[in-house]
């Protein structure tokens, strides 16, 4: 009776941990026993982090039946090499390959660096020609060739992942061991693979050391633009208060001339940078607009300056807001009519001097 109720307990702890776990079960689990000393237990990791302890039962295609070790026994059940993550994968594939396999342990190589493991990739082919080595069967010309292929691709994944050391190794070792085996064709591939490797691994160098430096312009340039980008901001809200304080001169008058100083400021700083700007066109057009908005609102408020202290006769001041624009911009239709305002005005009142 006892023995009936621990198998009932176990495949029930099974099927508890399947669920919990989420793996697709294919079939229910078979009567659960105490001890297993039919396969290795490993721990396989699921692709959600969680993990088993298990032993390989079988293999069937893309699913597997593992043995999973529960508290106080095992339970067996059908999963989906899917629901494993990549390492886990090749390492239950694996445990379905005859100690002749050498197909099957090829595929499993490249299944690995398809995968990106690219140090599970090696170590299968290092295993495939080690267990053909140990049994004196000597690899098919097309086994050979493939596999030689598949080391060229690791060859190259190597050195592009900054283990250029280990590519080195590894092809002094192939040629020193297996070099009398191969052609001179494929000897030559081994080291053009080598080379084109490094090559690759440079040139991703360079590119990031362009990419840093590019980051680090762009950075510089950016501390450079946002104070013109602040000065224009500024401007604009100190012409907006000074516009708007017109019954009052006084406030009125000293609004604008901080706009027309926050203004200037931003039209310099990106005279300065004209260069930078002809180099970058995303940074020549923002340059671009921003001097527009600085030389419009510099201009404007210069001419509502110059308004100002014209109604109230300040003639003196009124002209050197007015002399101001003209200086920049000698053929300025508005500057223009206005000194003639002032001109005509200071007339009138009699003592212009």
């Amino acid at each position: 009776m006892w023995p009936m109720k621990l198998t009932i307990l176990l495949a029930s702890a099974t099927l508890g941990l399947v669920s919990a776990t989420n793996l697709p079960v294919v079939h229910a689990p078979t009567s659960a026993t105490q001890e297993d000393h039919s396969a290795e237990v490993r721990r396989y990791v699921m692709k959600g982090g969680k993990a088993v302890r298990a032993s390989v039962v079988a293999l069937d295609g893309d699913r597997v039946r593992l043995k999973v070790m529960v508290s106080g026994g095992s339970g067996e059940a059908w999963y989906d090499l899917s629901a494993f993550d990549d390492k886990s994968q090749v390492e239950l594939r694996r445990t379905g390959l005859a100690a002749d396999d050498y197909q099957g342990m090829l595929d499993l190589s490249v299944f690995a660096f398809d995968k990106g493991l690219v140090d599970a990739a090696r170590k299968e082919l290092r295993f495939m020609a080690h267990s053909a080595k140990v049994a004196g069967t000597p690899l098919s010309p097309e086994l050979k060739s493939a596999s030689l292929d598949l080391t060229n691709k690791i060859i190259v994944s190597l050195c592009e992942a900054g283990k250029v050391g280990d590519a080195r190794t590894g092809v002094r070792r192939l040629l020193t061991k297996r070099g009398s085996d191969m052609t001179d064709a494929q000897r030559k591939q081994l080291m053009d693979s080598l080379d084109q490797g490094i090559a690759a691994r440079k040139a991703a160098g360079e590119a990031k050391k362009e990419a840093r430096k590019d980051a680090r312009l762009a950075a510089d340039m950016e501390r450079k633009v946002e104070p013109i980008r602040k000065a224009v901001k500024d401007g604009e809200g100190y012409r907006r208060k000074g516009l708007l304080e017109s019954k009052n001169q006084a406030k009125s008058r000293r609004d604008l001339k901080n706009a027309v100083a926050y203004f200037d400021r931003a039209r310099k700083s990106v005279a300065k940078m004209a260069d930078a700007g002809r180099k970058d066109e995303a940074l020549g057009k923002e340059l671009l607009s921003l001097s527009k908005e600085a030389t419009t609102g510099w201009h404007d408020c210069l001419l509502s300056l110059a308004s100002l202290s014209l109604t109230t006769g300040q003639f003196n001041d009124a002209n050197a807001s007015v002399n101001t624009v003209l200086a920049d911009f000698p053929k300025d239709k508005e500057a223009l009519a206005m000194r003639a305002r002032i001109e005509s005005a200071s007339n009138d009142w009699g003592w212009w001097h």
